[in-house]
């Protein structure tokens, strides 16, 4: 694994940086989601760039924004039946983004809002070297938002309410040409939590 970057802070209400990364592993597998087998990929590649931009223009308020660009391959692997040297590797996501706001008290009321986009990402590893045939097998882009209310009662105690999805969008998980069906995203997700540090 490889990895180095660059960060600055030249404002006090100013941040960026970028790094680039590069992931070499063996002997991985992977399951394909089209023909339900589980597929040995061997040594396989990952690399891209991830730059972010942080703002803060008012006290206890940020704005972040961040982007990744990774490209992950099959280098070396195969079976009897052929070389899966060059494929895509599934469920990599060639372009990931955030943006979130959030407002962050020392006490009282706080929260954020962010939205998620991916795109050019696939769920098979079936014929992978190029955009498949198949539409379920290939996600062009997919977004998303989600949120949180929180209140801060002191250094120990928080409590936190969650939104994931709060659109209730609907996005293909997993597909199976075998028997024609596929399993969607998650829908609108809740959930009230509490926080409790004794540090």
């Amino acid at each position: 694994q490889i990895e180095f970057g660059v960060r600055t802070n030249p404002l006090d209400w100013l941040e960026f940086g970028s790094t680039y990364f590069w992931l070499k592993t063996a002997n991985d597998s992977t399951t394909d989601s089209v023909t339900g087998f589980t597929i040995y990929t061997g040594e396989t590649l990952r690399q891209g760039l991830e730059s972010y931009l942080r703002l803060t223009p008012l006290e206890n308020w940020t704005l972040s924004l961040d982007y990744t660009y990774m490209d992950g391959k099959t280098k070396k692997g195969g079976t009897a039946y052929g070389s899966y040297a060059g494929w895509r590797l599934p469920n990599v996501p060639r372009h990931v983004s955030n943006i979130q706001l959030s407002y962050n008290p020392p006490r009282g009321l706080g929260g954020w809002l962010r939205f998620n986009w991916s795109a050019d990402w696939i769920t098979t590893s079936s014929g992978t070297v190029a955009r498949p045939v198949n539409t379920w097998a290939y996600q062009a882009d997919r977004g998303y938002l989600s949120g949180q209310l929180n209140y801060r009662f002191n250094d120990n105690y928080r409590i936190r309410f969650d939104v994931v999805n709060i659109l209730d969008k609907d996005f293909v998980a997993y597909s199976n040409n075998l028997n024609s069906t596929y399993l969607p995203m998650q829908p609108r997700l809740m959930y009230l939590s509490l926080e409790a540090n004794w540090e």
